[in-house]
């Protein structure tokens, strides 16, 4: 039977239709990233899976299942959901951190959440730099801006795309062949970041990297100021969650002393000083950033900002003591009321 161009050209489309399919079929059951839920929150990427995280963690808050967050920068992104689940025992935890990133980008990141679960417990860690005044957008908030439209729409966003990415069919096939890199950063599917290079052997190199991305020419300091407009969304956030009837524990999470340091040298600390103030103002917080057993010590720390996830216990447990008026081992409880004999203290 003589076949047809039309008939050649179906066939065509079925096969290609069909090996389409069963490459996106292979890279879903390989699960390289970590993304499909099919898996169970036990699925570990076998490959580096932090490039998109807006777009991953915005999946994952779509099941709704999350009645507490933690919220914030990278400095929140090391702390274990699993620890906040045990010491509140109300619902699972989602660490909905966001690596360099404003208040403003914490704010539609809530608002997104809070559309598809029951937040009852907001858990954020105020930064520093999250308040300065952005020239142009760094690389790893580009995402966010792409998706910007989408998140206040509250519009699912879904990872399925990446099953028909050439590149998520290089990172399946490296993972089943044992080619992907022994050591790699990714996002367990409650969202907290996991960071290869977290290693007391690396602790020097990594110390003088962060300093240097901070610090050095080019870096997030040069030609630091504030924006008010990111203390306006501060407020937007405290208001949101009083509205919702979240309850909200706010802290400023632990910088190694060595960081500090480097912001009390330089005409930052005027900066600092105003953010503590601002802060305040605003919402009650514990500050957990000045010299204490956490922050004095070099090993505690990935790098010169990052505390080990291993330390999640020692901040949420004595937050929580703060907040409650318990005696607590670490944490200056901070309020509108008592930030001037605090800055007292900070400025000797």
């Amino acid at each position: 039977m003589k076949i047809t161009p039309r008939k050649w050209f179906s066939i065509w489309i079925f096969l290609s239709t069909s090996f389409l399919f069963l490459i996106a079929g292979f890279i879903f059951f390989v699960n390289p990233y970590g993304y499909y839920s099919l898996w169970g929150e036990g699925a570990k990427a076998l490959v580096d899976n932090t490039m998109h995280p807006v777009r991953f963690k915005a999946d994952s808050l779509q099941k709704g299942d999350y009645k507490t967050l933690l919220l914030g920068t990278s400095r929140v992104g090391f702390m274990n959901p699993c620890v906040v689940d045990q010491l509140i025992g109300k619902g699972k935890t989602f660490n909905l951190s966001q690596p360099g990133s404003s208040t403003e980008i914490h704010y539609d990141l809530l608002n997104y959440a809070l559309a598809f679960n029951d937040i009852k417990t907001v858990i954020y860690g105020v930064d520093f730099s999250s308040f300065r005044k952005r020239i142009s957008i760094s690389p790893v908030s580009a995402e966010y801006y792409e998706l910007r439209h989408d998140l206040k729409a509250k519009k699912k966003i879904h990872n399925y795309d990446s099953l028909f990415s050439y590149q998520s069919f290089i990172q399946a096939g490296r993972a089943v062949f044992f080619l992907s890199a022994e050591n790699y950063n990714f996002y367990s599917l409650n969202g907290q970041l996991n960071y290869a290079n977290c290693k007391d052997s690396l602790l020097d190199k990594n110390f003088s990297k962060s300093l240097s991305t901070f610090f050095g020419v080019g870096g997030i300091y040069e030609n630091f100021s504030l924006d008010d407009k990111y203390f306006n969304y501060l407020n937007k956030i405290v208001e949101t969650c009083r509205r919702n009837k979240i309850n909200l524990y706010v802290y400023i999470p632990p910088m190694s002393l060595d960081h500090l340091n480097g912001i009390k040298k330089l005409y930052l600390f005027s900066y600092y000083i105003k953010f503590l103030k601002k802060t305040a103002e605003i919402v009650n917080y514990v500050d957990f950033n000045y010299d204490n057993y956490l922050t004095h010590n070099r090993l505690n720390f990935c790098d010169s900002s990052h505390l080990k996830t291993f330390f999640t216990q020692d901040v949420m447990e004595n937050l929580f003591k703060n907040y409650s008026g318990s005696d607590s081992n670490i944490g200056r409880f901070i309020s509108r009321n008592t930030i001037d004999s605090y800055m007292i203290d900070m400025t000797q």
